[in-house]
């Protein structure tokens, strides 16, 4: 889109005063990149290639378990929407120091922490993220305009209870690695290693991560003032696509997400979680990732104090099985446990626990003697 806005800039300026095109003659044309790419993309460097991502992503390539609000429909498509969110300068430039005492990229930083929400929401500490890449690799295709970009699959390894310094190099050296074979069409790899799909409607990778940092130059036209308009994206092939856009020294983000399995208040509290995360990362980055802060003083006093605040008077004289025994009586058809698939009532609780008091006392258990229970 840059070099759309510069070429339409240049001949529309030069063909408003009666001049020729300024622009240089392309040394070669995007059917060219296509050719290109299917003659080399071939053989044994294919096999090559796919021996790399078979042996970054897996044979069993981990299908992340994100809490949803409805059961996701069979349909690969879905009705996207979108939910926007600031990241402070003061928090990007506490964020830029730390990545580059790592050596890393702001993308690398950004995405690291990512896989640490999606961590701490899904519990897997293995996980599979998209993310587009400009694919000009020549400097021969710096001057097309195309359709180059590919999509990447980062395998997030965050076991054995990194650091977020630990977790960033790891994800450093995996990005490196990602780049380095990034020639690879994604539709390809797909085919090759994605072929049994899990439960309908899922995606080979259902969510995506972005950063968007080239500058963006304003389409300039002699005699005319241009403003950019988003145009509304009514669906989305993915669960949930997070991009960030750097402008200046502020962050911007956009949730894309399928209206069809999440609602927007938990979209919005995700990205609150989100810029909570890397507040507590830049503050404590050798701290590890399962323990790092990522509640609002709201929703902490709520989980610890509101939802605890349980407290109840029972009588005295009363044993506790004598309590329990009043609970079936009074609903013997609720609910009393749930384990796995098994569902226990009051009443199917109480004569599961009548016979085994009845098996302990048959094998000579006396009034006082102590009873192991193993939990």
């Amino acid at each position: 889109m840059g070099l759309l806005r510069e070429e339409l800039s240049a001949l529309y300026n030069a063909f408003v005063q009666g001049e020729p095109s300024p622009l240089p003659k392309l040394a070669i044309q995007y059917a060219d990149y296509a050719h290109w790419q299917k003659r080399t993309l071939k053989g044994e460097a294919l096999k090559r290639e796919l021996a790399f991502w078979r042996d970054m992503i897996g044979d069993a390539v981990p299908t992340l378990d994100l809490p949803a609000d409805r059961p996701r429909p069979k349909a690969t498509a879905y009705r996207s929407a979108i939910y926007r969110f600031d990241i402070d300068p003061e928090l990007v430039t506490a964020l830029q120091r730390l990545r580059v005492n790592k050596g890393a990229t702001l993308f690398m930083t950004l995405l690291s922490a990512f896989g640490v929400l999606l961590m701490r929401y899904t519990g897997q500490d293995e996980l599979c993220v998209g993310t587009p890449v400009g694919g000009r690799s020549h400097q021969e295709f710096e001057g097309l305009i195309g359709f180059f970009v590919n999509t990447l699959v980062m395998r997030i390894d965050l076991s054995a209870k990194p650091t977020f310094r630990e977790l960033l190099s790891r994800v450093r050296e995996m990005t490196l690695q990602a780049y380095a074979h990034q020639a690879m069409p994604f539709e390809k790899l797909v085919e090759a290693l994605f072929q049994q799909r899990n439960a309908p409607g899922r995606t080979p990778v259902g969510v995506l991560f972005s950063l968007q940092n080239t500058p963006q130059r304003p389409l300039k036209l002699s005699g005319m003032r241009c403003e950019r308009i988003e145009a509304a994206k009514s669906s989305t092939r993915f669960d949930l696509t997070l991009s960030i856009k750097s402008s200046g020294r502020r962050l911007r983000g956009v949730f894309e997400y399928a209206a069809e399995i999440f609602d927007a208040d938990r979209i919005e509290r995700m990205a609150d979680h989100y810029r909570r995360l890397l507040q507590s990362i830049v503050a404590e980055p050798n701290y590890h990732i399962a323990g790092l802060s990522l509640l609002s003083e709201v929703e902490r006093h709520q989980l610890l104090v509101q939802w605890n605040d349980t407290a109840c008077e029972y009588p005295s004289t009363d044993c506790a099985h004598e309590l329990f025994e009043t609970c079936v009586g009074r609903s013997p058809d609720a609910t009393a446990v749930v384990a796995d698939n098994i569902q226990l009532s009051y009443v199917q609780l109480n004569c599961r626990a009548n016979r085994l008091a009845h098996l302990l006392v048959s094998l000579g258990l006396e009034r006082g003697a102590p009873v192991a229970m193993c939990l």
